[in-house]
């Protein structure tokens, strides 16, 4: 009878066994848990950011694009890769009735922004083994005198839709940014309207 109670008291060696494969089991699915949860919060939180500032860009090439002119001051050209590109100016000075034409120099102090005889482009490059949506100040030879990058992940030329597009509808410009599929973005596109003023 004593032999069978000292049989009862403890764990086998195979329950010990199971349980401490159980309790790893449990611990391994709370750290994956821990792990995916973080990461999908980072995602989303990265997503988030990039649709803000892209928020920002198109404010900024807005405000850009709307000061351009329709006469011969706003060209649309398409780089063999796809992808559209804006060239303009803006009226700089007006006397007289008569204006002189340049762009806005973001890298200068505010007095020193307008450059006459300079232009402003936008273009998408490949920057690093990654598509870069460009801000760019041409001078009077077409040299590029100073750049800013806009935005980062953009589309190729060939996708749908593609980095950088630009459609006419009178005097209104229709912008599409479109990003590739590797990009944060929650969407796969932004678009939006600017109406030339001069």
């Amino acid at each position: 009878m004593s032999q069978q109670r000292n049989s009862e008291r403890g764990f086998s060696m195979v329950e010990v066994t199971i349980g401490v494969a159980l309790a790893a089991m449990v611990s391994l699915a709370a750290v994956t848990m821990v792990s995916v949860s973080r990461s999908g919060h980072e995602r989303s939180v990265s997503a988030a950011r990039t649709t803000g500032s892209m928020r920002d860009v198109s404010i900024r090439m807005r405000e850009d694009i709307a000061q351009a002119s329709n006469t011969g001051h706003f060209l649309v050209t398409t780089n063999p890769d796809g992808n559209d590109v804006i060239r303009m100016q803006r009226p700089t000075v007006t006397t007289n009735g008569t204006s002189s034409w340049g762009a806005a120099d973001p890298s200068k102090p505010l007095e020193e922004r307008m450059q006459d005889g300079f232009w402003a482009r936008y273009q998408v490059e490949t920057r690093e083994g990654q598509r870069v949506l460009l801000r760019q100040m041409l001078d009077g030879l077409g040299q590029v005198s100073n750049e800013q990058v806009i935005a980062r992940g953009i589309a190729a030329g060939s996708a749908n839709p593609r980095g950088l597009r630009v459609e006419t509808i009178g005097m209104t410009r229709r912008i599409t940014i479109g990003f590739d599929s590797t990009s944060n973005q929650l969407t796969p596109w932004t678009r939006f309207d600017v109406v030339l003023k001069n």
